[in-house]
């Protein structure tokens, strides 16, 4: 696949080196790429309802967004010397990830890419409301990052080969394609996971003349060449291939703590309104147990429509 031409960088100003911006621009070491730079400002004026003037609280919000702006257009020219095109937008919002969202279906980008909320050693950073918030609505594909450069350690692709709807046959494809392009930009390794899970089956199931450990054993073969007729034209080998034992969401990450790999490329489908409150979301589930970069694929119709799921 092609690098992203368009990456929409989320800019914090008090947050110096910029590792968002630093690791965007190792896309464009192999490609021609627009990078947006984007921040959010906001000051809590409209509380001092009484105690300032509707002029002076325009003023005060003037100036913070001149001053951010400044700061990002100072980047773009720097970016500017070395060829990269690049663009500048500030925002007042008083939540930064409904900002980052509406700011996102507005310019389309191919990738966003953003530092983690959270310490890089809690225990789960992804349970940051920002976050969490960004995984489920943001309408393009993004990535959640830790450090500026690519972390060491294994790149792990979590696919489905039992997929049979578009959404999802779409994702594994564009998993692929990315964890192709990732390994070529970080030389890094790359695995291919999926995950297969038996019901709790009757001890009486033996007497019908079903030998539970063949089953067992058959399925989990069923699952490997699944993912090696689906990867044979991709040129990835038997040994880049794994399948665990398990719900996605508690094998997952373990197999990403025994690899210790460094960044997790996956699919969201994600659900909105009252079935995301009951039902969650598989991937929010996997998130809540890592602790490495993401990758979060949307499926192309999610890419196109760029609804803000309200």
């Amino acid at each position: 696949m092609k690098t992203p031409n368009s990456i929409f960088v989320v800019i914090d100003n008090q947050d110096i080196p910029h590792i968002a911006l630093e690791r965007a621009l190792q896309f464009a070491l192999v490609n021609d790429v627009h990078i947006m730079l984007f921040s959010v400002v906001y000051e809590p004026i409209e509380e001092l309802e009484g105690s300032l003037s509707t002029k002076h609280k325009n003023e005060i919000k003037d100036s913070c967004l001149h001053d951010c702006n400044q700061q990002l257009e100072k980047i773009a020219r720097e970016l500017d010397k070395k060829g990269i095109q690049c663009s500048v937008k500030v925002a007042w919002h008083r939540e930064i990830e409904k900002a980052i969202e509406e700011a996102v279906v507005v310019s389309k980008p191919d990738l966003v890419i953003k530092k983690i909320s959270a310490n890089p050693k809690s225990i789960n950073p992804f349970a940051m409301p920002i976050d969490r918030h960004l995984l489920r609505y943001c309408s393009a594909s993004l990535l959640l990052i830790q450090q500026s450069q690519w972390r060491t350690g294994p790149i792990t692709l979590a696919i489905d080969p039992s997929a049979y709807d578009k959404d999802h046959l779409e994702l594994n494809s564009r998993i692929i394609e990315y964890g192709k392009l990732l390994q070529a930009l970080t030389k890094n390794d790359l695995n291919i996971v999926s995950t297969f899970h038996l019901p709790t089956i009757s001890p009486s199931i033996t007497m019908y003349g079903v030998d539970y450990d063949i089953m067992h054993a058959d399925s989990f073969q069923i699952m490997r060449d699944k993912l090696f007729n689906m990867l044979r034209q991709d040129n990835i080998s038997m040994a880049q291939i794994h399948v665990v034992e398990g719900n996605s969401d508690h094998a997952i990450p373990r197999f990403i703590v025994d690899t210790q790999s460094g960044l997790l490329v996956l699919g969201t489908v994600g659900r909105t309104g009252i079935s995301a409150f009951f039902l969650g979301n598989m991937a929010e589930k996997i998130l809540a147990e890592v602790n490495c970069e993401i990758l979060a694929l949307k499926p192309l119709e999610s890419l196109n429509s760029h609804d803000l799921h309200r």
